[in-house]
């Protein structure tokens, strides 16, 4: 069992600025041990009887059932901290929950909405704190919550004002975009450095790139002025400056679709209207839903009826050839297989009954299982799980993206729970089965380019730290 001694020289720094500071963002990769930094300050802050009622951790389900809980009983200094998990069928069961005296209580994003119901003001004096709110929030993962979404808005108006002592952790801020910036700095400074309201964030930073109003672009000289901002309250640390990492091998296989399958892609492209063979018919109402419609008709297949929510047709079966080749060629070694959409699960489960889907519910089962390699393809759909994957990095180094994904951040997730200093293989090897000429191009394409303004930030955030340690 490690002991605090057995931190690392970056973890054993950076503890004591977040208790002093009280409030501190890390960005930090994965494998960087942003959780036992984490949980090293509450239990330093229980010690010097800075906090009394713990702390609330924020994450995604998956993440929820035993990552931190598993974390701390790696360390002799945190096996003694009390977990609950808050996460009871029914209301009144929720409530015992938090109301059980624990150092750690630990909740899903998707739980916000009804702990922002019982924080409702209607039901404490004014001022008055409830008498089970902890002192302390930490959130993982902390991209998920949006400047406009449901689940910010119950930290803004209804948590932090009982957490003084708050840390966000995430290896992907800016996942999507510098907008997705904005709600975490709150968090953390409620609006000191990048502003109180969303919209001033947005017109102040950004111009808008389109007739609609729907795309912006940073103004001239706005992206470095945003990392000067907030470099003081966050901390950047890349896992290749700090760790013996394998190298990513990152490679498309371009498909081609059947001559069939592409006129009719073509056809639906252009005129936003195709018929199917079995005469359903499918309308992209706009260009969003196009764009969709056209994702999956590189993938091949689409769903057909809007009234029937698994009504779907396949068109062509080119990607799970070429799945199949790509499977033969690991040559026995354990590959991980992700997939998007519902229609992607019921034909890859046809083509391979066998084989194990992880989901939200399964994480803890399976963990072990591929961990010893007796799970030769593993599939997964990064909406539900990307988040859920610690520990996965032994007993597989391959990826191979059945479908393409616009997320850079599920994206940077999935490779990023195989690229850790524990990996045996040298190599992790990422490649993406791509329709040639379709949206699948367009996709690769736009995820890139949101990795590329993530790492941007990163290196801003890093020379940042360069000028204020000269």
């Amino acid at each position: 069992m490690r002991t605090r001694k057995d931190l690392r020289g970056y973890q054993a720094r950076i503890i004591p600025r977040a208790v002093k500071e009280r409030t501190l963002g890390l960005f930090v990769d994965m494998s960087l041990g942003k959780t036992v930094i984490s949980l090293t300050v509450l239990k330093t802050l229980l010690e010097r009887n800075k906090v009394l009622r713990g702390a609330l951790v924020v994450a995604p389900i998956v993440v929820t059932k035993e990552t931190w809980q598993n974390e701390a009983k790696k360390w002799s200094h945190l096996k003694n901290l009390k977990f609950v998990l808050v996460d009871g069928k029914r209301p009144a069961l929720r409530i015992k929950q938090l109301q059980e005296h624990a150092d750690v209580h630990v909740i899903s994003y998707t739980m916000l909405p009804w702990l922002g119901r019982i924080l409702d003001p209607r039901y404490w004096k004014r001022n008055q704190r409830p008498p089970w709110m902890p002192e302390m929030l930490i959130l993982d993962e902390s991209e998920n919550i949006k400047g406009r979404g449901a689940w910010f808005k119950v930290l803004r108006y209804k948590v932090l004002k009982w957490t003084p002592y708050r840390i966000i952790q995430t290896g992907t801020p800016a996942a999507h975009s510098l907008f997705d910036l904005w709600p975490q700095m709150f968090v953390l400074d409620k609006g000191r450095r990048l502003g109180s309201a969303f919209d001033r964030y947005r017109s102040r930073f950004f111009q808008q790139a389109d007739y609609n109003g729907f795309a912006f672009t940073p103004r001239e000289g706005a992206e470095k002025l945003i990392y000067d901002l907030i470099g003081d309250k966050v901390i950047r640390l890349d896992g290749d400056d700090w760790l013996e990492l394998p190298q990513v091998v990152e490679e498309d296989v371009y498909v081609d679709l059947p001559a069939r399958a592409m006129k009719l892609y073509r056809k639906h492209e252009n005129d936003m209207f195709t018929k199917l063979d079995n005469m359903k018919e499918v309308e992209a109402a706009n260009a969003a839903v196009l764009s969709g419609q056209c994702w999956q008709l590189a993938n091949g297949a689409i769903y057909d009826d809007p009234e029937e929510r698994d009504s779907w047709t396949e068109i062509h079966t080119v990607k799970l050839e070429a799945l199949r080749r790509e499977i033969d060629q690991a040559v026995g070694q354990p590959v991980i297989v992700p997939y998007w959409f519902r229609h992607d699960r019921a034909r890859l489960e046809r083509e391979y009954p066998k084989a194990t889907f992880l989901n939200k519910n399964n994480v803890v089962e399976v963990r072990p299982l591929w961990a010893k390699g007796k799970i030769p393809i593993l599939f997964l759909n990064p909406q539900s799980v990307s988040h859920g994957l610690n520990d996965f990095e032994l007993g597989g180094h391959i990826i191979i993206w059945f479908a393409q994904i616009w997320s850079g951040g599920k994206y940077h997730q999935i490779i990023a729970r195989l690229k850790r200093p524990d990996q045996r293989a040298p190599h992790v090897i990422s490649r993406c089965i791509t329709a040639r000429n379709t949206v699948d191009e367009v996709i690769s394409d736009s995820r890139n380019r949101r990795l590329r303004g993530q790492a941007a930030l990163f290196e801003a955030l890093k020379a940042y730290r360069m000028r204020k340690n000269t």
